[in-house]
């Protein structure tokens, strides 16, 4: 979407759908942008700290620090794990839904659709089920157990699913993840503001 002034939606490449969007009788994030196209310059910035009472803190060269000592990297720092653990976790929990389907689904000898994709996933993670019920419980189970593992186990998972040389790259950087859940919830904790003040940590 691109900026737009003096009109009531924003500009699309997709002109049809503009049309749609005028039309309607609601607010949309296409009428909505008009209005916030004065951005937070501290915001922008990362420098904005809103993690406990104490604040919001914003950081400037008057007032490096937050009431708590963070400095603008740990501010910044905070503000971007927060984030991606909170995309993360939304992933996470798109991938933990579908196996507890798959599993159920297995349990109850559904019908199993994308054969093919479950014997692709079989052969990759080394499962071999009695019929197509047990090797969709078994993968779903797979999924499961990756994903609950603490944070300071490293994932099977993900050798057996990522591209090969980025995998090789996060071995040699050492950021290899743990399990999933525990990942997010290692990160968010990291990020309170009594607990750390390392950026790099």
């Amino acid at each position: 979407m691109n900026q737009c002034y003096g009109c009531n939606t924003c500009a699309s490449a997709d002109k049809p759908l503009e049309g749609f969007i005028r039309s309607l009788p609601m607010e949309t994030s296409h009428h909505r942008v008009e209005g916030q196209s004065t951005k937070c310059g501290f915001g922008l910035q990362g420098v904005c700290c809103r993690l406990c009472a104490n604040g919001p803190c914003r950081i400037t060269p008057k007032a490096p620090r937050g009431i708590c000592g963070a400095t603008a990297d740990v501010i910044v720092a905070r503000n971007f794990l927060r984030a991606v653990a909170s995309g993360s976790g939304c992933y996470i929990h798109i991938v933990e839904n579908t196996a507890l389907n798959v599993k159920k689904t297995a349990e109850i000898k559904g019908e199993i659709k994308g054969e093919k994709s479950l014997a692709k996933l079989a052969e990759i993670f080394g499962v071999q089920g009695t019929d197509k019920w047990d090797t969709a419980k078994q993968v779903a189970q797979k999924v499961l157990d990756d994903l609950y593992k603490p944070e300071y186990e490293k994932m099977e998972l993900v050798e057996k699913m990522a591209y090969g040389p980025r995998f090789k790259r996060w071995q040699e950087l050492n950021i290899l993840p743990g399990g999933a859940k525990g990942e997010v919830f290692h990160g968010v904790v990291k990020c309170s503001t009594n607990l750390n003040s390392d950026p790099v940590d």
